[in-house]
Parts: structure tokens; C-alpha cells; sequence
């Protein structure tokens, strides 16, 4: 019994001691994924991110309601949103500038829609907007968890404004 006993307890440290690497292990691919998004947080993008997702929201709502003199000083609110940022930082991945440009210029056309108040360009032009924005997201962040889908803005205006546009109707 006692012969057996100690080949129990050896194998059981054993394999115990081959858990607890694995454990440790795992940790450190948590730490890594939490190193590529740090940028995002230290450079403040966090926040200003937050209020443009609001502005969006809001810039949404008022397209819907052909408010156009509100939504052309929400899309210079956005467009501003960039430049309370430190864009010079050398922490900010390449793409990151290339994926901005492409949210601009969709910015900037929907602006001149509204100017011109062509209600029939303004869905397809907005739904750009919230693409670029969706698209630097997927690019960016990539190494969160792509499963959570209301970290996404294109999926998460579209049920804001499916819900206000069901309560209206």
C-alpha cells in the first residue's frame, strides 16, 4: 500500500507542477494582449472615442429627423475629436493614420450632404462614416475580444437607431 501511495504522490506533484506552468503560462498571453491596446489608453483615446460614439449617436438621430444645421456642426464636432489627441506619439500604430484618413474623407462628404440637405445620399454616405469607423476598430483592436460585438460602432448605432426609429413610428 505504502509503494503505492508514494507513486500516487509523485505523479500527483508531477502533474501538478506541470498545471501550475500552464496557468502561468496563460497569464502571460493575457499580459501580451493587454501591451498591444495600451497605446489606445495612455494617448486618451478612450475617452474621446466615448464622446465621438455619443456625437455619432446623436448625428444619427438628427439625420433621421432631416435636422441638417444640427448634424453639419455634430459631424465638426466629431471631425475636432481627433485633434484633442497627442497624434504625434510614436506609440500609435502606422495604420492608425491610413484608417483615419479613410474616416475623414467619408466625413467630409457627409458634410457636404448635409450642406446640400440631399436626403437620398445621406443613409449611404452615414453608413460609411460608421464603417471607417468599424473597420480601424476591427483593424486596431484586434486583439480584444471579437466575439463582443458592442465594442463595434457600425453594430451598435445601427440598434440605437433601429430602436429610436421603431418609437417614432
Amino acid at each position: 500500500m505504502k509503494i503505492h501511495s508514494k507513486n500516487f504522490t509523485r505523479k500527483f506533484l508531477k502533474f501538478s507542477l506541470i498545471g501550475i506552468i500552464f496557468f502561468l503560462s496563460c497569464g502571460k498571453g493575457e499580459v501580451q494582449q493587454g501591451e498591444t491596446v495600451e497605446w489606445y489608453t495612455k494617448l486618451g483615446f478612450k475617452e474621446v472615442a466615448k464622446q465621438m460614439k455619443k456625437d455619432t449617436q446623436l448625428l444619427t438621430r438628427k439625420l433621421a429627423e432631416g435636422d441638417w444645421d444640427d448634424a453639419e456642426l455634430l459631424c465638426a464636432e466629431i471631425g475636432k475629436s481627433f485633434n484633442k489627441l497627442n497624434l504625434d506619439s510614436p506609440d500609435i500604430p502606422e495604420e492608425f493614420f491610413e484608417l483615419k484618413q479613410r474616416f475623414d474623407k467619408a466625413l467630409a462628404k457627409l458634410v457636404l450632404i448635409c450642406r446640400d440637405k440631399e436626403s437620398d445620399k445621406v443613409d449611404a454616405q452615414l453608413e460609411a462614416v460608421k464603417k471607417s469607423c468599424s473597420y480601424c476598430h476591427r483593424v486596431l483592436r484586434k486583439d480584444l475580444d471579437r466575439m463582443n460585438m458592442e465594442t463595434d460602432f457600425d453594430v451598435a448605432l445601427e440598434r440605437v437607431y433601429k430602436d429610436r426609429k421603431t418609437d417614432n413610428d
